[in-house]
């Protein structure tokens, strides 16, 4: 910028809307300036899209090469790097964060990669367009003979989630991507960063007990599709199939459930069989302990005793 800036614009259709956790977990978490560079003008491009056909909206490949603002942000950064590689470069480190979501379409013989923010919605959105016949895939960035969901490697996520993968972890990281579904990876990674659980520990126990009772809904999930105003689940408090028992067993233990403990509640509910929150709560009927935090140890030195091969 070779002269002072002038001010921000006020104007309603020069104003793009942030989700408040970019401008705070990930601002804390991103290390690298042109990830964030990227993101800012991914936001800014969708800004200025309608959805298409029912299709979410999502920023192609070659939107961002030609963005001049763009580019001329990543040349500053340094000469060691072209602006494309610094682009692909900052694209998979978001995606493997989780911030993004990277779909590739298959068009008239050739391969085009688009990106979309990561809401449930639009994970949901894609999963469904990879799942559609090539006849229904008319109009929108989506049409072609075919869309592909294109995931982060376990590796991938593991270093931009937790840091460097320890060489002895490196073989059990490998079993765990042959073993699970991928979604079931990137959703446990996920799950471990919303509770701020950065450890492969956790990231495990949440995969085995998937494996064990099969994934369920949980409550407090409010998560809306770039734009669209809707909620993608339903909200706090409201009951529906695969309730969690934890939930149920509060309640009828302690009474309503306070918002500020939803997160604490699904969080166990994670990573503790259901009859180890069964008897957790049994027991502290039988010690006559109304008391949440003596529940919460009792599964806590339970794990310690019974889970200790997870250290």
């Amino acid at each position: 910028m070779s002269r002072p800036f002038s001010g921000f614009s006020t104007q309603r259709d020069r104003l793009v809307s942030l989700p408040v956790e970019l401008l705070g977990e990930v601002m804390a978490e991103v290390r690298e300036l042109a990830e964030l560079k990227v993101l800012l003008t991914v936001f800014r491009l969708l800004a200025g899209k309608t959805a298409e056909a029912g299709q979410p909206r999502a920023v192609s490949w070659d939107e961002l090469r030609q963005d001049e603002e763009l580019r001329r942000g990543l040349v500053v950064l340094g000469q060691d790097k072209t602006p494309e590689e610094r682009l692909g470069q900052a694209l998979e480190q978001a995606i493997n964060r989780g911030l993004l979501l990277h779909v590739v379409v298959q068009r008239s013989g050739h391969a085009e990669n688009w990106y979309l923010v990561n809401t449930a919605a639009n994970r949901k959105a894609v999963e469904q367009l990879a799942q559609r016949p090539p006849e229904e895939l008319t109009g929108g960035p989506f049409e072609g003979e075919g869309v592909e969901v294109r995931r982060p490697t376990i590796f991938g996520l593991y270093e931009q989630n937790i840091g460097l993968v320890p060489p002895m972890l490196a073989d059990e990281l490998a079993e765990a991507a042959e073993t699970y579904p991928p979604e079931w990876i990137e959703e446990a990674f996920r799950e471990a960063v919303r509770y701020n659980r950065r450890n492969w520990r956790y990231i495990r126990a949440i995969l085995e007990r998937w494996t064990r009772e099969g994934r369920r809904w949980h409550e407090g999930r409010e998560e809306v599709a770039l734009g669209d105003g809707q909620p993608a689940t339903t909200t706090e408090g409201e009951k529906r199939p695969g309730r969690p028992a934890i939930f149920d067993l509060y309640e009828s233990k302690f009474g309503p459930i306070p918002p500020e403990m939803v997160d604490e509640l699904t969080r166990l509910d994670i990573i503790y069989p259901d009859e180890w929150i069964k008897e957790a709560f049994a027991e502290a009927d039988l010690l006559g302990r109304r008391d949440w935090r003596y529940i919460r140890e009792v599964l806590e030195q339970r794990e310690r005793r019974s889970r200790g091969r997870w250290s």
